[in-house]
């Protein structure tokens, strides 16, 4: 669990009252309202369909939504030309598809397009990114001709080379092996100075984070310090499924 002095709690994402709706009038997401301070964790649950997907899309102006305020680093989010909002936000999605002859290091490259830095610098930066991910070695390998799983590693070392402070993540571990995925996570958490936005449905690795966000039909039906809110009841609502809570290793498990 991780504690915030005052300056350390000074918000990084501060987001009210944002919704998105389909044409036809359909509400995919209604009234969403969180703040997150810098370094902090945040876990977005809720079963298919709940709307996770939508606002990490909203929440990098993807698609069109409307909020009563969207601040990051305490700047409204409109006011931030496209290029620097690459500096401040990167994403991995869902099954995302390269271009076909595409390598590794040149997506890795490509990560590094919103700074001014040398090439020499560049390259260093990518190596490191690279070695954190076990995905070196894939270097000079089209992206096409990795496994889902690897080519996840290599989408987690383009973010880390972008440098941004706020990482978005929608469901980065779902194609990975349990080795890399638990190293991953690892690593993820291991970036104290990074504020992490993650979809996930592994309800048995929201202990890593700060603070969990469910949605249900569109609606947040919790938010707050995953400790102080993260119940059975909490999941057996949110999925309409009789959850059980068992311990292990000191802390819970739910099945």
């Amino acid at each position: 669990m991780l504690s915030y002095t005052k300056e350390v709690w000074k918000p990084i994402l501060t987001l009210s009252k944002m919704s998105a709706m389909l044409s036809n009038g359909e509400k995919l997401l209604q009234e969403i309202s969180f703040t997150l301070p810098k370094g902090a964790k945040l876990a977005v649950i809720g079963a298919n369909g709940s709307g996770k997907s939508t606002l990490m899309q909203g929440l990098l102006g993807m698609i069109p939504t409307m909020f009563e305020k969207y601040l990051i680093a305490e700047r409204p989010f409109l006011n931030i030309a496209l290029k620097e909002r690459a500096r401040l936000l990167s994403y991995i999605g869902q099954q995302q598809m390269p271009e076909a002859e595409t390598t590794v290091w040149e997506w890795c490259e490509l990560s590094r397009f919103p700074h001014t830095t040398s090439k020499a610098e560049n390259e260093s930066i990518i190596i490191e990114a690279l070695t954190r991910c076990n995905a070196l070695s894939f270097a000079g390998r089209r992206l096409m001709s990795l496994s889902g799983g690897e080519r996840q590693r290599v989408y987690l070392a383009g973010i880390l080379a972008q440098e941004t402070p706020i990482i978005i993540l929608d469901e980065v571990n779902a194609a990975m092996d349990p080795k890399y995925k638990e190293e991953m996570e690892v690593l993820l958490h291991s970036l104290t100075d990074k504020t992490i936005i993650s979809v996930t449905h592994d309800m048995n690795s929201l202990h890593h984070y700060s603070h969990l966000l469910a949605l249900k039909s569109g609606r947040s039906i919790a938010f707050g310090e995953t400790h102080a809110i993260l119940t059975k009841d909490l999941l057996s609502e949110l999925f309409d499924y009789p959850f059980t809570e068992v311990w292990h290793d000191d802390r819970v498990r739910y099945f």
